[in-house]
């Protein structure tokens, strides 16, 4: 059985109210409340209509069990998210994303790479969103 499609990715929020307006204003995604039976506080983050990732704020406890895991280098820390190291997506539309990334204070790595161009960021716990765009765009 071949893997067909991308699903989501889940992320366990420092902040969650950061997290949210970082990905529904700096990105201009959709972003919209979900309940869970936890209780925990969460919301989904849309795609065109396709769940990208599924964001909740962290209780105190899994903060504990994340905590044991800390890097124990400082060069090991820049990379707040573990094991993963970023998540890449195609896009259109470059300047609109520069010039919400610009509004919103988001600071971004670009450059040209081969057949595409390519916009870096780090959402407020520290992912790194790689977006491609046609290369076209950027001329």
């Amino acid at each position: 059985m071949p893997i067909t499609a991308f699903d989501h990715y889940t992320l366990r929020c420092a902040d969650l109210d950061a997290t949210w307006a970082f990905y529904r204003d700096a990105l201009g995604l959709r972003v919209e409340p979900r309940e869970v039976a936890s209780g925990l506080r969460a919301a989904i983050v849309y795609m065109q209509g396709a769940w990208l990732a599924h964001i909740f704020q962290a209780t105190p406890e899994q903060d504990a069990v994340f905590g044991r895991m800390q890097p124990r280098d400082a060069e090991m820390e820049q990379w707040r998210t573990g094991r993963v190291h970023h998540i890449a997506l195609w896009a259109t539309g470059l300047s609109e994303l520069k010039a919400r990334l610009a509004q919103h204070g988001v600071v971004a790595r670009e450059r040209a790479q081969g057949d595409y161009y390519r916009v870096v960021v780090n959402d407020p716990d520290g992912v790194e969103l790689e977006i491609n765009f046609p290369i076209a765009e950027s001329r």
